[in-house]
C-alpha cells in the first residue's frame, strides 16, 4: 500500500503517514476508476482508428460501424433480474436446504 500511495499517488511520507485507512482505501479507489477510463478512451480510439483503416478498404456494403467491428465489455447491455412465483421460490429453498442437510435425492 505504501509503494502505491508514494509511486502512483504521488503522496510524500509524511502524509502516507497520516492517512487513514479508509482514505487510502478511497483514494485506491478513485485511481483504479481513473486509470479505467484513460484505458476506456484509449480502447475507443483504437477501434474508431481500426473501423476507419476497415472501412476505406472494403466494398460499401461490408462498412462496419465502429461498435460492430469490435464491441467491448463495458457497451454490454445489462440483463433485466428474473422474475419467479412464490411458488418458485419455496421449492427453490426447499431443494437448496435439501442439498445443505445431505438430502440430495430429491430432483427439481
Amino acid at each position: 500500500m505504501k509503494r502505491f500511495a508514494l509511486g502512483c499517488l504521488l503522496y510524500d511520507p509524511a502524509r502516507f503517514g497520516v492517512t487513514r485507512v479508509g482514505d487510502m482505501i478511497d483514494a485506491m479507489a478513485g485511481y483504479n476508476e481513473r486509470e479505467n477510463e484513460r484505458f476506456k478512451a484509449y480502447a475507443e480510439i483504437l477501434r474508431m482508428t481500426t473501423a476507419l483503416l476497415w472501412n476505406v478498404q472494403v466494398s460499401r456494403k461490408d462498412k462496419l460501424a465502429a461498435k460492430d467491428l469490435m464491441p467491448f465489455p463495458w457497451e454490454k447491455k445489462v440483463m433485466k433480474p428474473i422474475v419467479i412465483s412464490e411458488e418458485e421460490f419455496q421449492r427453490g429453498q426447499k431443494l437448496f436446504e435439501d442439498i445443505l442437510n445431505g438430502n440430495s435425492n430429491n430432483k427439481p
